[in-house]
């Protein structure tokens, strides 16, 4: 009875994080080849630039973003066909990971609704505000992973190890991209 539960509430899980990614998803689709904002996009699109040629951020050239911010979008960009719809690729890619991986992280405490309500919030308050991996969005979604991960697991202990795992990795992404 028990794996029968479990299979259904994760069966649930994912239909319900892939329904909240495509929901969360819209308002991306509507913007995404639109270009709106170009003194902050163009900023991240003339860093992503400089650095492809070769260039350092804060040695060759001042920016007020953490160089990180440029290394997804350079990634992005260079997956997608090196474009500024490639980078805005990158951002649905982050969203639909926002939901999904959140959703996952909340499940294991929380029922399945909850979770899901809460990652599809979290993923609206951030990652869905841009239309490219914009880095108050990201840093927003790596706060939240660390926190939960360090309260998940308080105390360094043997069996912890992938929660702190993912919280340091977590604090490192948001400290090199906010």
């Amino acid at each position: 009875m028990f794996v029968r539960t479990l299979w259904i509430r994760r069966l649930i899980l994912a239909g319900g994080a892939a329904l909240a990614a495509l929901a969360m998803l819209l308002p991306w689709w509507r913007q995404h080849d639109r270009l709106r904002d170009f003194y902050d996009y163009g900023l991240v699109m003339a860093g992503v630039g400089r650095i492809a040629a070769g260039e350092r951020p804060y040695r060759d050239f001042v920016t007020p973003i953490q160089s990180g911010t440029f290394l997804f979008n350079s990634w992005a960009e260079r997956a997608g066909g090196d474009t500024y719809r490639a980078m805005t690729g990158g951002a649905a890619v982050l969203i639909v990971l926002s939901v999904v991986g959140l959703a996952l992280m909340f499940a294991r405490r929380w029922p399945t609704w909850v979770a899901l309500l809460l990652a599809t919030a979290l993923t609206a308050m951030s990652a869905v505000q841009h239309t490219i991996i914009w880095h108050n969005a990201l840093g927003a979604l790596t706060l939240v992973v660390a926190v939960w991960a360090a309260a998940v697991a308080p105390v360094l202990r043997g069996r912890h190890w992938p929660w702190l795992l993912l919280a340091a990795a977590a604090l490192f992404v948001g400290a090199s991209t906010s």
